[in-house]
This record gives C-alpha cells, structure tokens and sequence, in this order.
C-alpha cells in the first residue's frame, strides 16, 4: 500500500512511500482492499488485507488473507503498524 501526505491542505503532496516494508522483505506479500478512516485532529486508521507470512519480520502467517491496521497520529506523517485483527489468522 502506497501513501502520500499533504500538510497544506493538498496544495503539495509529499513523495509517493511505503505503508509498511513488508513488501520489500517478503515478495508474496500482496495487500489489498485498503480502507482509512480520520478519527480526529491528526489521527488515521487504515485497514487491509494482506497475504503475508511475516508481521514485522516475524514469520507468523499463513498464504491467505488477513487483516491488518496501521495508524497515524500525526497527519500521516509517520505509521505505526497496528496489528493483525481477526484472530484466527495463526491457525488457518
């Protein structure tokens, strides 16, 4: 998932960078269906589904998808992966 962010009311639009680097460490990584939502000044929550293995380096996952969020609290600036959301995705 690709994002840009904007500090002047999207009169200029930062370089096009990467969520998360997963996609960089593990190459079948393949997300998709990314939804945002801006929960107040500053906060942004996305959700995607994801066909990792791994969640921050760490082989944890099967091949299907799962969901996963990540969030920002200042303006999309910096993420922070939130985490993996449904909970059987270690076990399928």
């Amino acid at each position: 998932i690709i994002y840009a962010n904007s500090v002047d009311n999207g009169l200029t639009w930062s370089l096009p960078k990467l969520l998360d680097d997963d996609e960089r460490t593990d190459p079948d990584t393949s997300d998709k269906n990314a939804q945002m939502a801006v929960e107040g000044p500053g906060v942004i929550v996305i959700t995607y589904a994801s066909r990792r293995e791994t969640f921050l380096g760490v082989k944890a996952f099967g091949t299907d998808y799962d969901i996963f969020t990540a969030y920002s609290n200042d303006n999309g600036l910096t993420w922070v992966q939130g985490g993996i959301v449904n909970e059987y995705a270690n076990s399928d």
